[in-house]
């Protein structure tokens, strides 16, 4: 389901922001000057969407997040020496844990913000070096 709600902002000037609700994943919302820009954003993700279910009717598989920190961990991880494994595993661990459900190519870098604005904001500066530097 799509919304483009119009809206000012504190300047006063008028924006629209797009929202996106899929059934099963979360809502996606973003906001734009024009509503040409806000209908151009709506086609693309209309496109990705029938894309979408066009390659799950092929038998083309999503890859999701933690199919691919597991490759990782199979083909890269067990050739570093143990040190770094173990500085690795953990910060490895947290990336899967919060994106671990979703297909990596959905992941954008709103994703990545919201989970290290958590980490910072939870966490001592310390603990939350590894998985921001990983980025």
């Amino acid at each position: 389901m799509v919304t483009i709600i119009e809206r000012r902002n504190p300047s006063g000037k008028t924006v629209y922001r797009v929202q996106y609700r899929i059934k099963g994943q979360k809502s996606l919302s973003q906001t734009f000057w024009t509503e040409k820009e806000a209908k151009q954003f709506i086609t693309v993700m209309d496109a990705k969407l029938i894309q979408d279910k066009h390659n799950a009717l092929l038998g083309v598989k999503t890859t999701t997040f933690s199919e691919v920190i597991e490759r990782y961990r199979d083909e890269v991880d067990y050739a570093k020496g143990k040190e770094t494994q173990r500085t690795e595993r953990p910060v490895l661990r947290y990336w899967q844990e919060q994106l671990s459900y979703m297909p990596f190519r959905s992941i954008t870098s709103q994703h990545i913000s919201r989970c290290i604005k958590w980490l910072m904001d939870t966490k001592s500066q310390a603990t939350a070096r590894g998985p921001v530097a990983a980025v």
